[in-house]
């Protein structure tokens, strides 16, 4: 499948400029990430309602301030016990841009289907031992929040992805800045992220996701700027539900996550590479599936101006930290997936009830106290 962009420029292609490794963190991009949820309000009231056909999920609820917070997670409910194991689906990204070329002529394109088998082999989809006990990634911060009163064996595990066919998108002039990380290293492009949105949109009109897996997309190096301004940059990720089909009064709710894995040398941490991106979108669609878990108002530590938020993200409160990873070798490589806040951290708890009191997993030292909002 090809999504086209528009008629190419007769201008001369141009050579990506070549900048020194970690060349991101020295202009001072932040890493964001964003989610949104596309259902219609019947289909908000059915996903609390269990009238959803989607994703396994259950029910539960804490209390705040005299107020009742419900809340919707991936798998079954951690006092049943037992596995449940979510289907998945992968969509790789070519990107192919119109602008740049190569040494020898030839348009710069950055394929993620290169990296598919890496990620593949990583700590989302393959086990590795934490201290919530031997087990994919983000089971690991499910169990830490739960980790006292789930029964022995409970696990929320995503199978391999079902591969669906490689999407190419044509990005064209005007639309990206592309980048070499230092001579002979990685290219990498910042695009628009309002072009990028739109691309994905014709994408999850034509691919056969499926509502009861999770519709996953891949990019590689891809950095989004926002409002047409490569310096309201970078966007990195994002997870999404929305509606599609009703049948009586069930609704069938597709959950979707993308993001890009990231080449080492694109920013001087070497903690914000590979795994990190597509990590923290996965472990957020676990713990907030439909993008509607509202909690109490919460700041993210070491945000100025203050950043606030209301929903359960649980990548989200990390961003402002100056490394946010936690390195998990499996098959001799060393990824690099995110730490999580966890729930016990938006209930606002004190102490935290979760895996060894902690606010944040697996990395416990990061968090160590819940955050409200100013004037919250």
């Amino acid at each position: 499948m090809s999504v086209t962009g528009w008629a190419q420029n007769p201008t001369p292609l141009k050579h990506p400029e070549i900048v020194n490794v970690g060349y991101m963190s020295q202009t001072g991009a932040t890493t964001k990430f964003t989610s949104v949820n596309k259902l219609t309000p019947d289909g908000n009231a059915a996903t609390k309602q269990q009238r959803v056909n989607s994703v396994p999920n259950f029910m539960s609820s804490f209390t705040f301030g005299g107020t009742t917070y419900p809340y919707t997670m991936v798998g079954d409910d951690p006092k049943h016990g037992g596995s449940t194991h979510v289907p998945t689906s992968l969509v790789t990204i070519q990107l192919f841009f119109d602008e740049y070329a190569d040494q020898n002529g030839n348009n710069i394109v950055i394929d993620a289907l290169t990296v598919a088998p890496q990620f593949l082999s990583g700590p989302n989809f393959e086990t590795a031992a934490y201290g919530t006990g031997t087990t994919q990634f983000s089971d690991s911060v499910q169990r830490a929040e739960f980790f006292n009163v789930m029964k022995p064996g409970w696990h929320t595990l995503i199978n391999r992805p079902r591969m669906l066919p490689s999407v190419q998108i044509e990005v064209p002039f005007g639309l990206s800045l592309v980048f070499q990380a230092g001579q002979g290293g990685p290219f990498f492009a910042l695009i628009d992220d309002g072009f990028f949105v739109s691309q994905l949109n014709t994408i999850l009109q034509f691919e056969p996701f499926q509502v009861n897996e999770l519709a996953l997309v891949l990019t590689r190096n891809a950095l989004f700027y926002q409002g047409g301004d490569p310096n309201n940059c970078c966007v990195l990720g994002f997870h999404t539900a929305f509606d599609t089909a009703v049948h009586g009064n069930r609704h069938d709710v597709q959950t979707f996550a993308t993001a890009s894995w990231v080449d080492a040398g694109i920013f001087a941490d070497p903690g914000r590479a590979d795994v990190n991106f597509i990590s923290h979108e996965i472990t957020e669609w676990m713990n907030d599936p439909f993008v509607n878990n509202v909690v109490p108002s919460w700041q993210a530590p070491g945000s100025n101006p203050p950043v606030c938020q209301s929903i359960l993200e649980t990548g989200d409160p990390l961003e402002f930290f100056a490394t946010d990873s936690f390195p998990v070798t499996v098959d001799g490589f060393t990824y690099h997936p995110q730490v999580e806040a966890l729930l016990e951290w938006f209930e606002r708890q004190v102490p935290s009830t979760a895996f060894q009191g902690a606010y944040s997993y697996p990395d416990t030292t990061l968090l160590t106290a819940p955050l409200a909002c100013p004037g919250t």
